[in-house]
């Protein structure tokens, strides 16, 4: 049965490429259409790209974010176009689109008085809801990839982490944060100061990690408190596939 869904799934793979993918110009997009970050994000985010195509398809967005550097995106778009960048190693522009305050964006609801997310970039006194889910995903974003706090792949109900956070480069921050799993409570808590990286995490019990500061190579933890100490990343890399 897997490998017959497998099989569908990659059909509808090489369906989805021949319909939207233009190999020539690396764009995603209705048949001369342009490029949208939703269209170039959706394809990285679910590995749906081409081998060989990626860094094509990747530099389109860049380009795009440079273009247009707000969080152009819907819905279901936010995650693709956020995930998409910090899983090629650009956390640094998605942290950027996250904490920009003029129109579209997160810090404009706040700069309008906003206490709980809107369901549209924009006010509205009449139309749409002012405490809704919509762009929520971003909190998913701030978990994973700040913070650095995610499942293992295969692991079932949180028997497995990995904990790797994405500091945004040259920029002073601290980060707490906690997220309370079926297993118990997982810390991940940093501060990047003039160039040290200081980490704290908390591992709940029967629950094995994996963590991996900024630039370093995998360490293997158990329950409890531990304290890592690195270096902040002064340029953006490739993320470690752990």
């Amino acid at each position: 049965i897997a490998a017959e869904f497998d099989q569908q799934a990659r059909m509808q793979v090489d369906l989805f490429n021949r319909e939207f993918f233009n190999e020539s110009t690396g764009i995603y997009a209705l048949p001369g259409g342009p490029a949208t970050q939703v269209g170039q994000a959706m394809a990285l985010y679910f590995k749906m790209v081409p081998s060989g195509y990626e860094k094509k398809v990747q530099k389109v967005l860049q380009d795009h974010i440079a273009a247009h550097p707000h969080l152009l995106a819907g819905l279901f778009g936010v995650k693709w176009v956020l995930f998409a960048l910090s899983e090629v190693g650009l956390n640094d522009l998605a942290y950027k689109m996250v904490t920009r305050v003029d129109f579209p964006s997160y810090g404009y609801m706040i700069q309008n008085n906003a206490t709980t997310l809107w369901e549209s970039w924009s006010f509205s006194d009449n139309t749409f809801s002012h405490n809704h889910e919509m762009f929520s995903s971003v909190v998913v974003w701030f978990i994973q990839a700040l913070a650095g706090i995610r499942q293992a792949d295969n692991s079932i109900g949180f028997s497995s982490l990995v904990l790797a956070p994405q500091p945004p480069s040259k920029i002073d921050l601290a980060i707490n944060s906690t997220f309370r799993s079926v297993r118990g409570r997982i810390d991940s808590n940093w501060t990047c100061a003039a160039g040290t990286f200081s980490w704290v995490v908390r591992v709940p019990a029967d629950t094995q990690a994996v963590a991996v500061v900024p630039g370093g190579s995998p360490v293997r933890v158990r329950e409890g408190v531990h304290a890592f100490k690195g270096i902040c990343p002064t340029e953006q890399n490739e993320v470690l596939t752990v």
